[in-house]
């Protein structure tokens, strides 16, 4: 939160945020996760929007975080620009599987995604090795809210796998009781960890 009041006091150095403001600034910070870039990119948008405009617009989208902020390098001004590089690197096949797990909405299961996407064991492990998803100590797979949301970008224009992907996820999660607690959505937003819970792997970004 301080990388944020001090670009919030480059940008707008007379603005007085209120306990409110800070409360969703810090709601801003851990939705990126901490990042950086991302915290800065989102803190310009203070010369427009107030901070719980700015929590709003993130959580429906990547449109804030492209944002240019001049006295970085180039090729680290725009966040959708690192995210798409770090896309990029994964082969075709890290991409699909990448992809079809946006149908999971607060972390999945192993079976789950076997079931739901036809992934393997080896291709959860891959995307946890590139950083593209993290595991708990309880073998429940996450990933950061702004990858879910490059993944969505990328899976919305096939409408027939997306329905495909919705159609198999509901006839798991009403095979079993147990399984009912894996939610499906397709709207915007990312998956997290459990509160409190903490993940073996942290998203790491490359240039």
């Amino acid at each position: 939160m301080t990388l944020f009041l001090s670009q919030a006091r480059r940008v707008r150095p007379t603005a007085r945020l209120t306990d409110a403001d800070l409360a969703h600034v810090q709601a801003i910070c851990a939705f990126v996760d901490g990042l950086p870039l991302a915290i800065e990119l989102a803190a310009n948008w203070l010369r427009m929007l107030t901070a719980e405009q700015i929590l709003q617009q993130l959580q429906t989208g990547l449109e804030l975080l492209e944002f240019p902020v001049v006295d970085l390098p180039e090729r680290h001004r725009n966040l959708r620009v690192v995210l798409e590089q770090s896309w990029h690197y994964l082969t075709p096949r890290d991409q699909e599987v990448l992809a079809a797990l946006v149908v999971f909405h607060g972390g999945f299961t192993f079976a789950a995604a076997a079931a739901v996407t036809g992934a393997s064991l080896r291709d959860l492990q891959v995307l946890v090795d590139k950083s593209m998803l993290s595991v708990d100590v309880t073998g429940r797979f996450n990933r950061h809210a702004l990858i879910a949301q490059l993944s969505r970008q990328h899976l919305d224009p096939d409408h027939q796998r997306q329905r495909q992907l919705e159609e198999r996820h509901a006839a798991f999660s009403s095979s079993s009781p147990a399984r009912a607690s894996t939610r499906c959505s397709m709207s915007t937003g990312g998956s997290r960890g459990a509160p409190g819970s903490k993940s073996s792997t942290r998203i790491s970004w490359r240039p």
